[in-house]
């Protein structure tokens, strides 16, 4: 018979690691620069377990990708401005390319009033305000302890 091991995901692994430096060292630590150094430890590794996968990062990309698509087919009034242009390859790379069309796209939205800018403030917008959103509750651990100061991560 043969035993099943657990093993840790490694989001579990770093919260472990915050948790040990939150709750023993912090408190254990005299000097001032450990200890802000440590609480900025605790948001570097906060931050960095809830990183998404390159699963969540392609998914992302094709949500982003696949809403241009469906815009750029659907309204005559986009095909001069941004003909030939598409969302790029679901890449570090292909990412730019995208953003930036849905950058343009969303210039073009305010600069303009017809039916397809109308549709892009309401599907496109909203879908990059919604990811922008996660980027910001996904990086906030970190961003808390820049200044070192131990209320953000003490209990």
């Amino acid at each position: 018979m043969t035993e099943s091991v657990y093993h840790p995901t490694l989001e579990e692994v770093l919260d472990g690691a915050v948790a040990t430096i939150r709750d023993i060292l912090i408190p254990n630590l005299t000097d001032a620069w450990a200890r802000a150094s440590a609480v900025q430890l605790t948001g570097l590794l906060t931050y960095a377990s809830r990183l998404p996968t390159e699963l969540v990062f392609t998914g992302r990309l094709m949500e982003i990708g696949g809403a241009i698509e469906s815009l750029l087919a659907s309204y005559l009034e986009l095909h001069e401005p941004f003909a030939g242009r598409h969302p790029g390859p679901h890449t570090e790379a292909g990412a730019v390319d995208t953003l930036q069309l849905a950058s343009d796209m969303l210039v073009y939205a305010i600069r303009n009033q017809n039916p397809a800018s109308e549709a892009i403030r309401g599907e496109l917008r909203p879908l990059l305000v919604r990811q922008l959103v996660e980027d910001s509750q996904r990086t906030s651990a970190m961003l808390m302890t820049f200044s070192g100061a131990t209320a953000n991560v003490e209990r």
